[in-house]
């Protein structure tokens, strides 16, 4: 990028380590937002604005300096004609100084506060010299950029920036670089704008309706893209996919039919053991599995994700579907996440099938070398029917007779290519594959990350389960909340106390579990029966803890998210979740999950890092307070709702999907427009679009869809994909 006037050494190296290398790069790196000058407030109404983020514009009357006393700062104070406001700087307070003098026009933008009884910005996040920002003085739309650390080390303003564009946008190898790459009739189709003028009106945009078109135009281009890539996937797999088994499972269909078919099995027996009836959920997806089983041998394995809320009925749902593998003569294996959950479906399903001949075996580390090498021994020899483990079951040694179904429990905790190793152990055709979310994921992003998968959706909670109340407690107000943990204990009921991690960040300044219990157990508790649980526990020493917890000998646990899954104590009815904003809202809402599990009302209490209270006379940036103000706001949403969908779709909105592709767990391409809640419906008209497209033109060799091709290899040619494992 040096070829770029004002760029030197020192700012191509700031811009390549924002990820900024080539002219591409440069015009993707699209305005986080838009200042109009018809926005500025006046000065003197500054009260009316605490704590929100305003544009303001003045003359500087004082620039002072305090460096008698740390922190040094400098002061800039600018006057309008209706009041005056201080410009705070802690950070580069010295260079600050020297950038401005009395008399320059200035305009920035940042979050009012007051200091003894005068309104301040502290650290603006953006300022200028009105003479630097002519199109503000005219009441034009002003880019601001996102600003990186990187970008603050090289010194790049936002002024420099702007002049980058201005150069590039006039610059032959622009031109180059925004060739047509859509197909001509989509372009017709939905009237969007020329490429060229799209890039162009980003980053210097001639008006608020020529801005709006240019970002439809692009979002649209961002999305079919990505859509072409999943459906380019999706041809590849079924044109390479082995032939799949062709299960009976008639004895499956013959208890959805019938409670008590003619013709008995042990499903229908495992059923009727059941102290509770399948609801119409779980009957419509095991109906869906069943039908992907019985497809004729021509068929591609099922790939199917089961996804339902906590508590839905997940577990009973991968059983019967494996019982029914078992029937065909297969075997079957059931990959959890941790050696507790991994246990406690071995416990709960061993006790379903005590009655039956089904031989179910348990494969987690640690065993003794004898146990282990008779597990491995019967399961190479067909003698186990079902095998429940963890990563041990990845192992090389772990050899199977007849694999035919695997299910994968909390699917999100486990890598692509750790389920494809598992995958690949069958001998003859691949085996099903099941998995299981309790991470329940919106429909706009099932369309994008599982355009390979058939998605079932569990969305019925079994009769009698209560509803959680979830209350947010702040930090000064945690007495109360300490006195009402000692009822909870004296009505005979426990509590979980929850913190995210085990040791103390070098970065963060946040309680861990480990300090947390040591104040709980010696100076809040210490006539109770205080335990704990971490991850780093030896095996035995997670079942020790969680036995006791069961049995009644603990009162209040306290842990780390390691009982995030599959932990079921009928008697914990109270969850306290300290520095609770650092967690995600699907995980708070998994945690919340693991009380409520018995008859009694239950409640979840969530306690947010005490970061989080705003002060009085507290000098804070418009960054503090917007990352305050939208941590609240998340776990607000667990206070109005306890539907794990609206939160799923709540926390993709406030977060954003993230990665999709690669090895990574979510992927390795990032939307940098396009936001898959706000625009579902442009991303589903790119799903069809882009099916459509490659109906007509499988492999893109067309002359009119060349530059299509073109620019999907651009984007994605050295991304390996494992979709095919979901």
């Amino acid at each position: 990028m040096q070829w770029l006037k004002g760029v030197g050494q020192k700012r191509a190296a700031a811009l390549s380590t924002a990820g900024i290398d080539t002219i591409e790069d440069l015009i993707e790196f699209f305005p986080r937002r838009f200042i109009d000058a018809r926005t500025v407030i006046n000065l003197g109404d500054a009260q009316q604005y605490l704590w929100q983020s305003v544009t303001v514009a003045g003359t500087v009357i004082g620039v002072q300096q305090f460096t008698y006393r740390r922190p040094f700062r400098t002061q800039i104070t600018i006057e309008d004609k209706t009041g005056v406001l201080h410009l705070v700087f802690f950070v580069y307070s010295e260079w600050i100084a020297k950038q401005y003098k009395v008399g320059d026009g200035v305009v920035a933008i940042g979050a009012i506060g007051f200091f003894r009884g005068e309104p301040q910005i502290v650290h603006p996040e953006f300022l200028e010299k009105t003479s630097e920002s002519q199109e503000l003085a005219e009441g034009k739309l002003l880019p601001i950029y996102p600003n990186p650390q990187a970008f603050k080390d090289g010194y790049i303003s936002q002024v420099q920036l702007r002049k980058m564009f201005e150069q590039v946008l006039l610059s032959d190898d622009f031109i180059r670089v925004t060739t047509e790459v859509l197909p001509q009739e989509l372009i017709s189709k939905y009237q969007l704008m020329e490429r060229p003028t799209a890039f162009r009106e980003m980053h210097l945009p001639g008006s608020p309706e020529t801005l709006s078109q240019a970002r439809r135009r692009l979002i649209y281009e961002e999305l079919f893209f990505l859509q072409l890539r999943f459906a380019v996937e999706r041809h590849r797999i079924q044109a390479t996919a082995g032939r799949g088994i062709g299960f009976d499972v008639s004895s499956l269909f013959s208890v959805l039919q019938s409670p008590k078919p003619r013709k008995p099995s042990i499903i229908s027996q495992v059923i009727e053991s059941l102290p509770f009836s399948l609801t119409n959920a779980q009957q419509r997806v095991l109906s869906e599995i069943a039908t992907d089983m019985s497809k004729d041998h021509r068929r591609i394995p099922m790939h199917r994700l089961v996804q339902g809320d906590v508590g839905s009925g997940k577990t009973i749902v991968a059983l019967l579907v494996m019982l029914a593998a078992v029937d065909n003569g297969y075997q079957c294996a059931l990959m959890a996440p941790t050696e507790v959950l991994a246990k406690q479906h071995y416990l709960s399903m061993s006790a379903l099938l005590k009655e039956t001949p089904i031989e179910l075996s348990l494969l987690v580390g640690g065993q003794p070398k004898k146990l282990r090498a008779e597990i491995l021994s019967e399961l190479s020899e067909g003698r186990t029917n079902i095998v429940i483990g963890t990563h041990a079951l990845l192992e090389e040694n772990v050899i199977f007779d007849k694999l035919g179904m695997i299910v994968a429990d909390e699917q999100h905790k486990f890598g692509v290519a750790q389920r494809k190793i598992l995958i690949e152990k069958y001998r003859d055709a691949p085996p099903d594959v099941l998995i299981m979310t309790a991470t329940p994921i919106p429909r706009t992003l099932a369309l994008t990350l599982y355009q390979d998968l058939d998605v079932s959706t569990i969305d019925e909670l079994p009769s009698g389960r209560k509803q959680i109340s979830t209350t947010i407690v702040m930090p000064s107000a945690q007495r109360g909340l300490f006195t009402h943990i000692r009822e909870v204990v004296k009505r005979g009921e426990q509590v979980y106390i929850v913190y995210p991690q085990l040791e103390k960040s070098e970065t963060r300044d946040v309680k861990t579990a480990t300090k947390a219990y040591e104040v709980f157990s010696e100076k809040i508790f210490p006539d109770l029966h205080v335990g704990f649980i971490h991850g780093k526990l030896k095996s035995a020493d997670k079942q020790a803890v969680m036995s006791a917890f069961r049995d009644k000998q603990i009162d209040i646990l306290v842990a780390t998210s390691v009982i995030e899954v599959g932990i079921d104590v009928a008697n914990a009815t109270l969850m306290v979740i300290g520095n609770a904003e650092r967690f995600g809202l699907a995980q708070l809402h998994q945690l919340r999950g693991r009380v409520g599990r018995g008859g009694k009302a239950s409640e979840c209490i969530l306690v947010p890092s005490e970061k989080l209270e705003l002060k009085p006379d507290e000098s804070v940036t418009s960054e503090d307070i917007e990352s305050r103000t939208a941590s609240l706001e998340r776990l607000k949403i667990l206070e109005r709702t306890t539907d794990g969908f609206e939160i799923a779709k709540a926390d993709l909105a406030l977060r954003g999907p993230g990665d999709f592709l690669g090895t990574q767990q979510s992927g390795a391409v990032k939307l940098k427009l396009a936001d898959i809640v706000r625009d579902q419906q442009i991303l589903e008209q790119a799903a069809k679009d882009s099916a459509q497209l490659l109906e007509q033109d499988p492999q893109l060799r067309n002359k009119e869809h060349s530059a299509t091709r073109q620019e999907l290899l651009r984007l994605y040619h050295q991304r390996e994909s494992f979709l095919e494992v979901g």
